[in-house]
């Protein structure tokens, strides 16, 4: 088994001259590393041979009784996994269980491995299906749950980031200072346009079009990224309010000073790095000490999560509508092919630009003002 595990981890760590595309692929592998060394690690199955649909099932189970947060630091990491799900019996219930998209994320991982050794002509002990331990997981319930509520954005825009702080190098303490930057406008345009965070931390100049009837962004591939998939590449129109807050005006000044990136103080320091990394650190402080305790099952992605909920629940946008805005899968490939066509620009900012301008801004406009 771990020869087999070696010689896959070494088939997806290919070498590419893109570093944008090198850094992906180093995230897939170690997270592909991860999975595997767990799964190993919870059946204790020493030969590839004598894997069984049991093993399977009971790895899912493993990830069933696990607590929802482990493993988060030191003391916690040299624990073996057996100690964990013995400390497990007596959390809450409401603290244990993997979510149902971690569980799903892991089998895809193991169908992924099974079929690399399948290719090589290594057979288990029986016919495996994986299809069966897959959980149900609506993308609904899962955007409300881990969506940021009302008080936690007004509870991060009162912070000095975006009501005055001491200087460049003290963002955390309160002054007169408004700086507008990366940390200022990262997650005001994430929240009010549904974008992940290197999607929008990593963004280029050109991807931001205000020339246009309804500005917008064009989110696609650039040297500082890649997309998480094919429907990814979008025409996101930027929220009205916006304009107001000035990010108009920010864009239309880095233009002028030449610059490429949208947020250019951002940038990695080593090939390694990323947009999303550099801003991470900052970012983390801020929920930590604005949400406290919420801020462990919240992360930036719970921007995207409640810009899906709220137009999902609370907006009369079509569904379809919101998967456009938001980048995921058609179900109909000939449609979702259609909707992404750069030829039907003006159609698509046509109907898309009403739905973004449904989700609620007040919580930055108060601060405005």
């Amino acid at each position: 088994m771990t020869s087999i595990v070696a010689d896959y981890i070494s088939s997806r760590d290919r070498s590419v001259d893109d570093p944008a595309e090198q850094k992906k692929i180093a995230k897939d592998v170690t997270q592909q590393r991860a999975i595997l060394s767990q799964f190993a690690e919870a059946t204790q199955v020493e030969k590839f041979t004598d894997l069984r649909q049991e093993d399977l099932y009971y790895y899912v189970s493993v990830l069933e009784r696990l607590p929802k947060i482990y493993r988060k630091n030191a003391e916690d990491q040299a624990r073996k996994l057996e100690e964990i799900l013995e400390r497990a019996e007596e959390l809450p219930a409401d603290q244990v269980g993997l979510a149902p998209a971690t569980i799903n994320r892991n089998v895809t991982a193991l169908q992924g491995f099974l079929k690399f050794a399948k290719s090589r002509g290594t057979k288990p002990a029986e016919t495996l299906d994986l299809s069966c331990l897959r959980k149900p997981c609506d993308d609904d319930e899962r955007s409300a749950r881990l969506a940021f509520s009302e008080n936690d954005m007004a509870s991060i825009a009162r912070h000095p980031v975006w009501t005055g702080c001491q200087s460049s190098v003290r963002r955390n303490e309160k002054g007169a200072m408004v700086i507008k930057d990366g940390l200022y406008w990262g997650p005001i345009v994430a929240s009010l346009s549904g974008t992940r965070r290197e999607e929008i931390m990593g963004m280029t100049l050109d991807e931001v079009d205000l020339t246009h009837k309804y500005p917008h962004l064009h989110i696609r591939k650039n040297r500082n990224r890649r997309l998480k998939n094919a429907a990814s590449e979008r025409l996101v129109p930027l929220h009205d309010a916006l304009a107001q807050l000035g990010f108009h005006d920010y864009v239309a000044d880095l233009k002028a000073r030449g610059e490429v990136d949208l947020f250019p103080e951002l940038k990695p320091q080593t090939e390694k790095g990323s947009f999303g990394d550099v801003f991470y650190g900052k970012w983390k402080q801020i929920s930590d000490s604005q949400l406290g305790e919420r801020a462990q099952r919240r992360t930036f992605h719970s921007f995207r999560h409640r810009f899906i909920s709220v137009l999902r629940h609370e907006t009369d946008a079509p569904k379809d509508f919101v998967k456009d805005l938001v980048g995921h899968k058609h179900q109909d490939e000939t449609d979702g092919r259609y909707r992404k066509m750069i030829d039907y620009r003006d159609q698509i900012l046509e109907k898309l630009a009403p739905v973004v301008n449904q989700l609620p801004a007040d919580t930055w406009l108060d601060q405005l003002k």
